[in-house]
């Protein structure tokens, strides 16, 4: 099951990084230009020769900028950037090597790209190659509602019904702003050097490409959404996140874990990344086995998932105020923390609610080598509807503890987002109607077995487990009951409104490099001419 043969120089940084020192992102969404109207197999316009050309120029000079997930040392200025300007990371070694100062570079830049059904066909991507993409990402996180206006199955089994109705979504709706062929996600130490980049990569695609435009923006602005990192990866409700990930065996970070936090933490590098062995040996190939030389788009890529979750932090903090009062009859710091700490399952520097056992000295091991069933059966510490326990249950869904361990490794997800929108003071009032919440992104290499999965047999189902009638307390679903386990008798907490509102999203594909070069080389064989023919179109 081992990773020795991943080509990490051809897989996308974001896989192996989040990017912690570069605490600035901006995520643009763009469709190229002048595309010829005319139908296709898939119903998605393919751009005749002379702009595929351009299209195949422009990408091809991107995977230039692109930081890959190697992490073997490298230290130095890529070529594209001379000394003393901004450097393009090229790879994970190299944003570390950048963040220690072993460089002249005053500015650091990340660059990785991902593109939706449409970007892929309008880049010579074949009816029979799209087709060996996933049925999900095929259709689309939000497809289109039928004649009378109700959702498809899609948005009711991702929750995203009345008020989260892909039809109020800000953009990758049904009316807004949804005809995006990719996500450029770029990532800067500062907001002055984020908006260097933005700048420089709108430049880069000029004519080309452009960033989509919404409705919902009236002063006539792009939609380039933008998120940060804030002290402690601190999120709007007050908890460090991102600290229970997913670890690709064979890393560098997963040679270093020890053995406990091995357990809950490793996965199969094909639970991550197309075309190698997952948890069950599987391999996905999206290539031909009846053509030798047909091209393999699926290997070194994965599916990416974003959504934009606006938070209601003033309702969150309303909620956990009085159920303070309520339950420890007092509503002061200790008190929030407690109950806000049920509900996550966490406490807000991301300690667990379930005491380390007393043998573990590494830190991180402290932090999350635990387990459920065997630690904290009843959830008497960390409630069983909270919201980790939820979305990672680990070793408690399965015939016994060893075999559901196995299990939750096939359907974790690598989470890539950030906050966006100001913090809110604990006890401000100044901003308290401005726009915040999370950018969720996350990669995974089974949209249907992993993301879709854990949203809705996990996150919104109301009978997990022994529950019933509630959901995951941070979901966008409404419930307005949460039970504590306690003794002599439960406490439930009610009156809890949705804290979080679905405004956005969609699914992308993020390739390797090998397949973006293998598009883009397809696109440059192509004639310059206006005469030019597209293979796709004869």
């Amino acid at each position: 099951m081992g990773t020795k043969g991943v080509e990490w120089s051809n897989v996308q940084a974001l896989v192996m990084t989040a990017f912690p020192t570069l605490r600035c992102a901006a995520y643009v969404l763009w469709r190229f230009e002048a595309t010829q109207q005319c139908a296709t197999a898939t119903g998605i316009a393919t751009a005749p020769g002379s702009h595929r050309r351009a299209a195949s120029e422009w990408l091809w000079r991107l995977c230039q900028r692109v930081t890959t997930a190697s992490h073997v040392d490298h230290i130095g200025v890529p070529p594209e950037r001379g000394p003393g300007g901004p450097a393009y990371a090229e790879s994970v070694a190299h944003v570390k090597a950048l963040g220690e100062g072993k460089t002249a570079a005053p500015e650091t830049w990340a660059l990785n790209v991902a593109f939706t059904r449409s970007g892929l066909a309008k880049l010579g991507t074949t009816e029979a190659e799209l087709a060996r993409f996933s049925d999900e990402f095929y259709e689309g996180m939000a497809p289109p509602p039928d004649a009378e206006g109700r959702p498809g199955r899609r948005s009711s089994l991702l929750g995203d019904i009345d008020r989260n109705s892909p039809a109020h979504w800000t953009w990758g709706g049904w009316k807004a702003c949804n005809d995006f062929d990719g996500v450029l996600l770029l990532y800067a130490r500062t907001p002055a050097s984020l908006k260097r980049l933005v700048a420089a990569e709108l430049q880069a695609m000029n004519g080309v490409a452009a960033p989509v435009w919404s409705h919902f923006h009236p002063d006539g602005t792009p939609v380039i959404p933008q998120g940060r990192l804030y002290k402690d990866s601190l999120g709007h409700f007050g908890f460090s996140d991102g600290i229970s990930q997913p670890v690709i065996e064979d890393t560098p970070l997963a040679d270093r874990m020890p053995e406990p936090l091995r357990d809950v933490s490793v996965v199969a590098p094909g639970e991550l990344l197309l075309g190698y062995k997952d948890t069950r040996d599987a391999v996905v190939s999206f290539k031909d086995p009846r053509d030798r030389q047909a091209r393999d788009l699926a290997k070194n890529g994965t599916y990416l998932v974003v959504r934009q979750l606006r938070q209601d932090v003033p309702e969150f903090r309303r909620f956990v105020g009085e159920a303070a009062r309520a339950v420890c009859g007092r509503d002061d710091r200790k008190s929030r923390a407690w109950i806000a700490g049920k509900l996550l399952g966490r406490k807000p520097a991301g300690d667990p609610l379930i005491p380390p056992a007393s043998n573990l000295r590494d830190p991180e091991a402290r932090r999350n080598a635990f387990r459920y069933d065997a630690e904290d059966h009843d959830g008497l510490a960390c409630p069983i509807g909270s919201h980790i326990r939820r979305a990672n249950p680990r070793d408690t869904i399965g015939p016994d503890p060893e075999t559901a361990l196995r299990l939750s490794r096939m359907h974790r997800i690598l989470r890539r987002g950030r906050p966006y929108g100001p913090m809110l003071r604990e006890h401000g009032t100044k901003g308290r109607d401005a726009d915040r919440g999370l950018f969720f992104i996350c990669l995974n290499a089974s949209l249907a077995g992993q993301f879709e999965l854990v949203q809705h047999s996990w996150v919104n189902n109301p009978q997990f487990k022994e529950l019933n009638g509630e959901v995951d307390p941070l979901s966008h679903v409404a419930a307005d009951t949460f039970t504590v386990q306690s003794r002599p008798a439960n406490i439930r907490l009610s009156g809890r409104k949705p804290f979080v509102q679905v405004v956005g999203g969609a699914y992308f594909f993020l390739p390797g490099l090998n397949a973006m070069r293998a598009l883009s080389e397809a696109g440059l064989a192509l004639g310059t001419g206006p005469e030019a023919s597209d293979p796709e179109q004869g």
